[in-house]
């Protein structure tokens, strides 16, 4: 069995430690018993420092074993890291998935696969989890509704969710100004952990300088509602598969104090 472990903030990243057994603990500087504890047979330094390496090593390797959604140690982080990278540079060459092709469709599925298999063994509630608030860019899609909007590579197609709230909101900005906009209601489902569900509230479609009328909204009574789970989830990567097959892959989206958003 491993030792109970305490968490210690360094340098801004966090590193795992063993807390030293009750014996140990008890042991005074001259390998006694401390005042008012059981007495222990003497122990050295050098028989404790190595008890304490040993079990140094065998907290880091249970550590850097760890599936940790943007985060972890060691191997395991790296191959996180490659496997994410591996997975938008797969992404990139389809141009959002309207360049797609059956070889990099698999490619791509087969990464997200073992992205999800990480984020099952760390059982992370995703479809609650307060890391989904904020504004995602569409990186990928097999939604061929959406594919046909995305010819351009300058228009912009993004989510913005907020858990707290309830809310969801899907975005389409072109290059020309013309937005269109769907917003729903968000909830976790209670039976799956990494689902969200949603309900199609309102819809607007924005024209803006439209002579002499100048810019005009035209709303649209959408119907529906649906579900997507968030089969893998850290900090700037989310990935999803929906109710009608659909995968889709994007990044969060920061705003810069000089304005605007980026992607990371």
């Amino acid at each position: 069995l491993l030792p109970s472990r305490t968490r210690r903030r360094v340098s801004g990243a966090t590193r795992w430690q063993p807390r030293r057994s009750r014996a140990c603990m008890m042991a005074g500087p001259d390998g006694g018993g401390s005042a008012g504890g059981p007495s222990a047979s003497p122990a050295t330094p050098a028989a404790l420092e190595g008890l304490m390496g040993a079990f140094d090593g065998l907290v880091k390797g249970a550590f850097d074993s760890l599936p940790m959604g943007g985060g972890g140690g060691g191997a395991a982080a790296a191959k996180l890291g490659a496997t994410k990278q591996a997975l938008l540079d797969a992404c990139d060459a389809t141009a959002r998935g309207t360049r797609s092709s059956d070889a990099a469709l698999a490619e791509i599925e087969g990464l997200i696969d073992e992205l999800a298999e990480l984020n099952a063994m760390a059982a992370r509630d995703t479809g609650s989890s307060p890391d989904l608030t904020g504004k995602w860019a569409l990186m990928f899609t097999t939604e061929q509704e959406l594919l046909g909007l995305m010819g351009n590579p300058l228009t912009v197609v993004y989510q913005t969710l907020d858990i707290e709230n309830g809310k969801l909101g899907n975005g389409v900005e072109w290059s020309n100004g013309v937005t269109f906009t769907v917003d729903s209601t968000l909830s976790s489902d209670a039976e799956v952990d990494v689902r969200s569900n949603f309900v199609f509230k309102s819809a607007a479609l924005t024209v803006p300088d439209i002579p002499i009328l100048g810019t005009r909204t035209l709303t649209l009574p959408p119907i529906g509602k649906g579900w997507f789970d968030n089969v893998y989830l850290d900090r700037d990567l989310r990935l999803n598969r929906d109710l009608r097959g659909n995968t889709v892959v994007y990044q969060r989206m920061v705003e810069l104090e000089e304005g605007g958003m980026i992607i990371v």
